[in-house]
């Protein structure tokens, strides 16, 4: 009784940490939220004149040292200097750049420019937005707060002394004491003038930089309302068809205003912006390279075990260098770089270089030209993309003979002899049998691209031309940036320091493909980043999604939205897969380095299970929004029908807890219950799972096993002492069946020779001597150890001239009829001892 009662206590103690860990905070921060920050706060001015008091006139010598000394500290450093020059300095040879892209921007938008410049120009401009101007005009505040607490003081300083001057003009001072006073009064003017002038300043800088923000983000809006108008009007003509002659006229005329050396100088203008990420990107890949290509020597020397093939890793650290430059360039440069920027033409042309490199090893012959064509038109794509930016209709033109080249080369490639052989390739990869009607469904866009531009419907074509082509470009960058990734999982699951540990040395084939099913699902959702970007349509997805998620049903004070639901539904998921994870690190890897008691590693498993699951369900509840202050109400009506109605359930769940922590039982123990005897399988947090010998299993509450008599047959150890008896006819020598009783069971595999073995004469028996032989064996032998011995008992006995008596009974006929005794001789023989007497029927 005392040990529940302590076990409650622990579990109560337990509930109340949990709840003040997940309840508490969050009662606290909404708390916060209620109030209003002191910066949000509208505080009125201060009567300062109230608060303002004299200086008395023998402290003004005293007073007067100390306030010149807080004056001077308050006068304007020389880095407020530096840094007002700094900024200066950088806006002015920024602004030359900033009016250049307002320019260029406004440009292209009267002549209705595509997504992908549309988005190219926006990431421009939001860069010198947000790198720049945005930080020098915070900065520029945090120095204007400090001036503005400067100014107030000064202003409390002269009020006082102010206040200090009049007391003195109507008092009879000395000269000294008055022109003390007047010099303090004149140095906080002095200050005063020098922090407003530097204040001004600062201002003046900041109404300059704020003009070029609203620029910026007034030109950002537009952008923004022309993607959303291509977005609602893609099914619209909205140029000219090319044959019109207007079509003739702008293409003379961009290809006059047509220099190759904007490209160099956007490139250059782009390179020097980005010239710290550049840095790190080479400092990246310098390091990658070497590191990769010390691995690489390790590689080659690494033998495939058993279901564990190394072949396509090995074929992919054969190129080091495309490994780490890949790395490099798609996971430091930032997305909207990918776009048409001059950075992206470098992007690019080393990640077409890399792929290429790497994906030459797998390329089955007959799709080497089709990969090798997508790079190229790729690399001519981004080209013409930064070269044409500001020439609208040279750049309709020059699309559009790339979707010719590239319809002639699917028609190319499609032709008979190659189509034959996909058909022979198609069972080499099932991926391949995608190829070809991809493929055909490409034709077709291309074709109605084509017919689009040439009418007018330019957005439509550009729309269809950039899935189809970025979709190419995007799959084959993915499916090399996967095999990379796949190459690193494999070696690093062999190599040292993960080769360390068990749980990875046993089931590494496992852990890969769980690995590579994470990867190869991110994989997926980065194609669709790439392909949805281009067309505009990646931040309208992402805010439908939003959308719906946010969508919420409300049933009287209670509202709940899709997101809520979701959020909680993947926590309590990650829960579940984190407590089977830890479970299986525990087992793999603790347990079997650490000596425990018995029970200990199924108790502390299935504590930390169900503790992992508990706080994932409250931190899921936190964070689906619902207030657990409610649940109080909720807790209240469960404890009234646990009370009631789930007796049983609660008296289950508390019997699991003392399994757990007391171990009467094991998992793996032999126990006995009435009616039911076997191995126990599982202890759950209600019931346990028992597997009787006959085969079947048993769900046995958990309240059974608490309350009821249980034998475990394994609490200690697993020895059974088996009992044979053993009869022996009369005149046999007792001592020697017991030593040979013994004998046997020493000799005997089946028998544990640890433990003595012993025989007793039991009694005198009605037909024989009976023994009894004791003997030890392991739980699982115990039927097999007991035929053994009995097999080698009779072998020993014979051997030794011992017999073995059946059951006799002797007969005693007190007296027998005449009729009986002609029966008995004409049917049985009769002992000579038997002398039937006559005048009686009895007999005993």
């Amino acid at each position: 009784m005392r040990m529940f009662i302590s076990l409650v206590r622990f579990i109560y103690i337990i509930t109340s940490l949990i709840t003040l860990v997940i309840w508490v905070p969050g009662n606290y921060a909404s708390a916060q939220e209620s109030l209003p920050s002191t910066l949000e706060i509208d505080v009125p001015p201060e009567d300062t004149k109230s608060e303002i008091q004299a200086i008395p006139l023998e402290a003004v010598p005293d007073r007067a040292a100390k306030t010149i000394t807080q004056l001077n500290s308050l006068l304007p450093g020389e880095d407020l200097h530096q840094t007002l020059i700094r900024i200066e300095s950088e806006f002015d040879s920024a602004l030359p750049e900033i009016m250049s892209r307002l320019e260029e921007t406004r440009k292209v938008l009267v002549g209705l420019p595509g997504g992908h410049i549309r988005q190219d120009l926006e990431a421009k401009n939001r860069i010198m937005l947000e790198k720049r101007l945005r930080p020098w005009i915070k900065e520029l505040d945090e120095e204007l707060a400090k001036f503005q607490i400067a100014l107030n003081q000064i202003d409390t300083i002269s009020s006082v002394w102010a206040a200090t001057d009049e007391i003195a003009q109507q008092k009879d001072v000395t000269i000294a004491t008055v022109a003390r006073i007047s010099v303090v009064r004149s140095e906080v003017d002095n200050v005063r003038s020098k922090v407003k002038l530097l204040r001004n300043q600062f201002l003046f800088m900041r109404d300059q930089l704020t003009e070029s923000s609203s620029a910026l983000e007034d030109i950002l809006g537009q952008l923004q309302s022309a993607s959303e108008a291509q977005i609602k009007e893609i099914f619209k003509a909205n140029q000219i068809p090319l044959w019109n002659p207007q079509v003739r006229e702008s293409l003379r005329k961009e290809w006059m205003e047509l220099t190759p050396k904007k490209l160099f100088q956007h490139l250059q203008m782009d390179t020097r912006e980005q010239e710290s990420m550049l840095s790190f990107q080479l400092a990246i890949f310098v390091a990658l390279a070497l590191s990769l290509l010390w691995l690489r020597t390790r590689v080659r020397t690494a033998q495939s075990e058993k279901q564990y093939d190394l072949q396509n890793a090995k074929e992919v650290f054969e190129v080091p260098w495309a490994m780490a430059l890949l790395i490099t360039v798609i996971f430091t440069t930032p997305l909207q770089l990918l776009g048409t920027s001059g950075i992206s033409i470098i992007v690019v042309l080393l990640s077409a270089v890399a792929i290429l490199s790497i994906i030459r090893r797998f390329l089955v012959p007959f799709i080497a030209p089709l990969v090798l064509g997508l790079m190229t038109i790729a690399v001519f794509d981004r080209v013409a993309l930064e070269l044409l930016v500001v020439s609208p209709t040279l750049e309709r033109i020059v699309f559009l003979v790339e979707m010719i080249g590239a319809l002639s080369f699917l028609f190319w490639f499609l032709h008979s002899h190659r189509r034959a052989e996909i058909s022979q390739k198609v069972p080499l990869s099932p991926l391949l049998q995608l190829l070809g009607p991809a493929m055909y469904m490409a034709s077709v866009a291309l074709g109605f691209a084509i017919v689009a531009d040439l009418i007018g419907w330019v957005d439509l074509a550009r729309v269809i031309r950039t899935g189809i082509m970025g979709g190419g470009y995007a799959s084959i960058g993915v499916f090399v940036l996967l095999l990379v990734f796949q190459s690193l999982v494999t070696f690093a699951l062999l190599f040292w320091p993960l080769r360390l540990l068990r749980i990875v040395s046993r089931n590494r084939q496992l852990i890969r493909q769980r690995i590579e099913w994470v990867l190869k699902v991110l994989a997926v959702c980065l194609w669709i980043a790439l392909v949805l970007r281009p067309l505009s349509l990646l931040d309208p997805m992402i805010d439908g999604v939003v959308q719906i998620l946010r969508a919420s049903a409300s049933i009287g004070a209670l509202s709940v939205s899709l997101g809520d639901v979701m959020v909680f539904a993947f926590i309590v998921w990650v829960s579940l897969l984190l407590a089977r994870f830890v479970n299986f690190i525990l087992w793999e890897d603790v347990f079997t380095r650490i000596r425990t008691g018995r029970g200990v590693p199924q108790a502390v498993s299935s504590l930390a299970r169900y503790t992992l699951i508990v706080i994932g369900f409250f931190v899921a509840l936190a964070a689906a929004g619902i207030e657990l202050t409610k649940l109080s109400i909720i807790a209240g009506g469960l404890g009234v029908g646990i009370g009631f109605g789930l007796q049983n359930v609660v008296n289950n769940f508390v019997s699991g807890l003392i399994l757990l922590f007391e171990r009467p039982i094991g998992v793996g123990d032999i126990v006995e219950l009435p009616e039911i005897w076997g191995e126990v399988k599982r202890i759950g947090i209600r019931a346990s799972l028992i597997r009787k010998f006959d085969g079947s299993e048993v769900i046995v509450p958990n309240g059974m096993l608490v309350s009821d008599k249980v034998t475990n047959w394994t609490l200690s150890d697993k020895y059974r002492r088996i009992e044979l008896d053993v009869g022996v006819e009369y005149g046999t020598p007792a001592q020697q069946v017991i030593d040979l009783l013994v004998e046997v069971a020493k000799s005997s595999k089946s028998v544990i020779s640890d433990l003595e073995s012993r025989a007793y004469f039991m009694k005198f028996g009605d037909s024989a001597l009976e023994f009894r032989l004791l003997a030890w064996v392991m739980f699982e032998d115990g039927y097999s150890a007991r035929s053994e011995l009995a097999v080698s008992i009779q072998e020993a006995l014979k051997q030794a001239g011992i017999g073995v008596p059946f059951p006799q009974r002797d007969l005693h006929l007190v007296s027998v009829s005449p009729k009986a005794s002609s029966e008995l001789n004409t049917r049985a023989y009769i002992s000579p001892h038997l002398t039937p007497s006559s005048g009686s029927d009895k007999e005993s």
